[in-house]
């Protein structure tokens, strides 16, 4: 279940409605529940008494709280769409329900542990994560709001309990799997970094670094994030059309010092800049122009000009080592959670997703 890992989060916001279950189906619920010895863990039921809503099925119960139909197949799209943004296979269509439910399962199953954390978000902080979650997605904070609860089908109230539980979940996931990423040593990086130099062939390791121009329009009081993006939405169709040449254009419409050289940035590696542009010019190939983008600067218009492979040092060696050592460890602490919620959780299935 690593996809499942990588993945909660992400769609957290995607399929994750609640739909309260009529009376007779929340008595048969909680009989079901009570039926189950408290000692007892992996509680898992599988009926074939299908538990009808208006317009709608329930697939399983996860600790009271009914999966649907519905539910599974919104799930089962943003997987699809998740998928193809990585490049992976898609299976078909009765391996991918089968998926969806099980991420909705456990996820269902997380939330619940998550709820009875203690843990808690203010308002503030709420609305500064829908801020940069709008930012990232290259929409005002109205438009990404207005966006997700068109597409999802979400009222205001159910929009904002799933941004909260899933802010929640994050922080409950990632207090889960600190403790295990900060217990690597520099010993154990030497090892690790040692170890990979063996399976390279004593070849010295490699650091990408990139040449780029970019044009920078900045967000104040008077240009908005869609104003910006529709500005450089603009100057791109120009450029791509070959009506406009990139450094003409980064001169005379950038708003940071590396106008008056056309928006050359020289060569630089990737920890040097703000995440979005590093994720950016790393899935670029040379002489590819971006889309534009959002980062805490501003709107961006990339053109990667060249990439080129230097040694790495010691110090970026040894932090290599130290970060995959913690992306290992990261993830078996997700499994080890991933099955502990599984094993708390009282799980019925029922009738099969379609």
């Amino acid at each position: 279940m690593q996809y499942f890992s990588r993945t909660l989060i992400a769609l957290m916001l995607v399929g994750s409605v609640s739909i309260a279950l009529p009376a007779h189906a929340q008595a048969k619920t909680a009989k079901a529940k009570a039926s189950v010895s408290k000692k007892q863990s992996a509680k898992v039921v599988t009926t074939t008494v299908p538990s009808a809503i208006t317009g709608d099925y329930i697939v399983a119960i996860v600790n009271r709280e009914p999966v649907t139909n519905r539910e599974v197949n919104l799930q089962a799209n943003a997987l699809v769409q998740a998928m193809r943004e990585a490049k992976q296979p898609v299976p078909a269509r009765e391996a991918l329900l089968k998926q969806a439910l099980d991420t909705i399962v456990l996820q269902k199953a997380a939330l619940h542990s998550a709820r009875n954390s203690g843990i808690t978000v203010s308002e503030s902080e709420l609305q500064q994560i829908e801020v940069n979650i709008a930012r990232a997605a290259g929409l005002s904070l109205a438009d990404y709001r207005k966006k997700r609860m068109a597409e999802d089908r979400l009222t205001e109230n159910q929009y904002f309990s799933n941004l909260r539980d899933s802010v929640i979940l994050e922080r409950v996931r990632d207090a889960r799997v600190s403790s295990e990423v900060a217990r690597v040593s520099d010993q154990e990086a030497m090892k690790s970094l040692a170890d990979e130099q063996r399976r390279n062939g004593g070849q010295p390791l490699v650091l990408p670094e990139f040449r780029a121009r970019h044009i920078l329009v900045l967000v104040n009081s008077q240009t908005t994030e869609a104003q910006a993006v529709a500005k450089l939405t603009a100057l791109r169709k120009q450029i791509a059309a070959g009506k406009l040449d990139f450094s003409e254009a980064a001169r005379a419409n950038s708003q940071d010092g590396s106008a008056q050289v056309g928006g050359d940035l020289g060569w630089f590696d990737a920890e040097k800049m703000v995440p979005e542009f590093s994720e950016q010019v790393a899935h670029m190939q040379p002489g590819q122009l971006s889309q534009p983008f959002m980062s805490r600067f501003g709107a961006h218009l990339v053109v990667l000009d060249d990439v080129r492979a230097i040694p790495m040092n010691a110090r970026q060696q040894l932090a290599l080592a130290r970060s995959q050592l913690r992306q290992q460890r990261s993830a078996l602490a997700l499994q080890q959670w991933e099955n502990e919620l599984r094993n708390s959780a009282y799980i019925e299935m029922r009738g099969a997703p379609r």
